[in-house]
């Protein structure tokens, strides 16, 4: 997500460092992370087993954004493996490229962006 989708977040230049600084709000972040995305298996979510965070730099040399990566491992019941995953994305976030990896116990490989869009129905 890039750094400006968040709300409150001190990225101010100073001593400190930015990775320092993005790792003290890691919890904000998380926060926010949170309540703007959901994946759920029926009516499973899943419980957080952990989250991690990284701040990267875009790929993209035209337009370098700064960006957060987020990482969520979530235990799920052996019935849930088999059903069709739910991701729901806050309207307020979507207009951006999201690269999205759900995988089943094993690393994703990078995929191209996913555009999410608003469905106006």
């Amino acid at each position: 997500m890039p750094l400006q989708a968040f709300k409150d977040l001190d990225v101010s230049p100073d001593s400190m460092g930015l990775t320092r600084k993005i790792q003290l709000q890691k919890n904000e972040l998380i926060r926010q992370l949170d309540a703007a995305i959901s994946l759920s298996w029926d009516s499973e979510q899943g419980v957080v087993s952990d989250d991690q965070i990284a701040v990267v730099l875009s790929s993209d040399p035209q337009h370098p954004l700064l960006q957060i990566e987020w990482l969520r491992y979530l235990k799920l019941s052996p019935a849930a493996m088999t059903q069709t995953v739910l991701l729901k994305v806050d309207s307020a976030w979507l207009g951006e490229d999201y690269l999205f990896n759900i995988q089943q116990g094993r690393v994703a490989p990078r995929n191209h962006p996913l555009r999410l869009s608003q469905n106006r129905t």
